[in-house]
């Protein structure tokens, strides 16, 4: 049993270690950085410098931050009094998330499927090297942090739902919350939640349905409060116009490749192609859901439902993607479905996949064509997956990447 626990502590730790040193590699050039991570990093100096939370571009200096919510800038700024500026902070700082989100992807996964650490160290692998988590990680952005609030409040809930203890429902809360403070689709995590706490809370229909209620309304309590002071102080409060603008065709190939990107699939596949893997993908995830939207139903794993932690996963992929559609159709037309955008769904992918392998018995002679295909289709994803991440970790430590690249430094404008 201590052999195997400290091989389970082992390979945790290994994982971790990569991740933060991946991304210290990576960025010997300093943080990735796009024109969003400008606005990040300066406003960051800002809060820093005690000149509040504002934003140094645009049409006046000082201007106050509204497109973006402020938790990012917030903590940016606070690990920047370790260090000179924020700029040097933001690299540690992504080093540290990524380790963190590595960690907290396995241990979950451990929970889980504990059975199965082969599994488990495969689908960690898949997280560490995967050219999606490399990318977002690797810039100032504040979709990493929004991963690990992400997965701390799915399982946080999960666990609240299957045994209610009120500490995992107030961490729970205060990662939706912070979500939302992080990322404006934090607000769809906290729909999802309160979806999962309707259907599945272990309590009476109008129980639920109040418990529901109070979920959603604490936990957006804060990005309300914050998107209402940016209305009445400075008159817009995300600085996006309400409009009507269809999905360019453009947008919706990109999300489409981009999905397909993760399962080792090119972009040169013909169209029709990558519309039916989303089409079945959509399929199955509406399937689970449909099979699982029963409050009365068990949710012990040995019943062979899927753990509540899945379901809420579930739940999320859904209701973020129809929150990208809305924010598309309505607010914001140049939304790129892209990795950046969409990694919430990839990680949330990424751990269903881990599970329904994990439940596979593997010691059984039965299906074993089906399990060998299966093993082989994943070891030709992670092999696509290592050779694509070494490409871009040796590109990214001899050029440097986005604005910090070395010909953007070397630059005189």
């Amino acid at each position: 049993m201590k052999s195997r626990q400290l091989y389970t502590i082992g390979f945790l730790f290994t994982l971790a270690l990569g991740g933060f040193l991946i991304v210290l590699y990576a960025t010997t050039s300093g943080i990735g950085a796009s024109p969003d991570s400008v606005i990040y990093i300066g406003s960051a100096d800002f809060i820093r410098n005690g000149q509040g939370i504002t934003v140094p571009v645009g049409d006046s200096p000082e201007a106050p931050l509204t497109q973006f919510p402020p938790f990012y800038p917030v903590l940016l700024a606070s690990f920047s009094l370790f260090f000179t500026d924020a700029y040097s902070a933001a690299r540690p700082l992504a080093a540290i998330i990524f380790s963190l989100n590595t960690l907290l992807f396995c241990l979950i996964l451990i929970y889980h499927v504990p059975r199965s650490r082969a599994v488990v160290l495969l689908m960690g692998l898949f997280f560490l090297l995967s050219p999606a988590m490399i990318e977002i990680h690797t810039m100032a952005w504040s979709e990493p942090l929004f991963l690990l609030l992400t997965l701390t409040n799915l399982f946080l809930l999960g666990s609240y739902l299957n045994s209610p203890r009120r500490s995992k429902l107030v961490g729970a809360i205060i990662a939706a919350a912070l979500a939302f403070l992080t990322r404006y689709a934090g607000l769809a995590l906290i729909l999802a939640g309160s979806i999962g706490v309707f259907f599945w809370a272990q309590a009476r229909f109008k129980q639920r349905l109040f418990a529901g209620i109070a979920y959603f309304s604490v936990s957006a309590l804060p990005g309300v409060t914050w998107l209402v002071y940016n209305q009445l102080v400075y008159g817009s409060a995300t600085n996006r116009a309400f409009s009507l603008h269809v999905p360019a065709r453009s947008q919706i190939w990109e999300g489409l490749t981009t999905l397909s990107a993760w399962a080792g699939i090119p972009a040169r596949f013909p169209t029709w192609f990558h519309a039916l893997l989303a089409l079945v993908t959509a399929t199955v995830l509406v399937y689970i859901l449909w099979k699982t939207l029963n409050p009365s139903a068990s949710i012990e794993p040995a019943t062979g439902i899927l753990p509540t932690f899945f379901r809420c996963c579930v739940v999320f992929i859904l209701v973020y993607g129809g929150f990208l559609g809305v924010s598309l159709t309505f607010f914001d037309a140049n939304t790129p479905l892209d990795n950046r955008i969409l990694s919430p769904i990839y990680v949330c992918l990424l751990a269903l996949a881990g599970y329904y392998l994990g439940k596979l018995d593997w010691q059984s002679g039965q299906h074993i064509w089906i399990k060998s295909g299966v093993l082989i289709l994943f070891a030709g994803i992670l092999f696509s997956n290592t050779t694509t991440a070494y490409k871009m970790l040796s590109t990214y430590h001899a050029e440097g990447i986005g604005l910090s690249m070395k010909t953007w430094k070397n630059s005189e404008i």
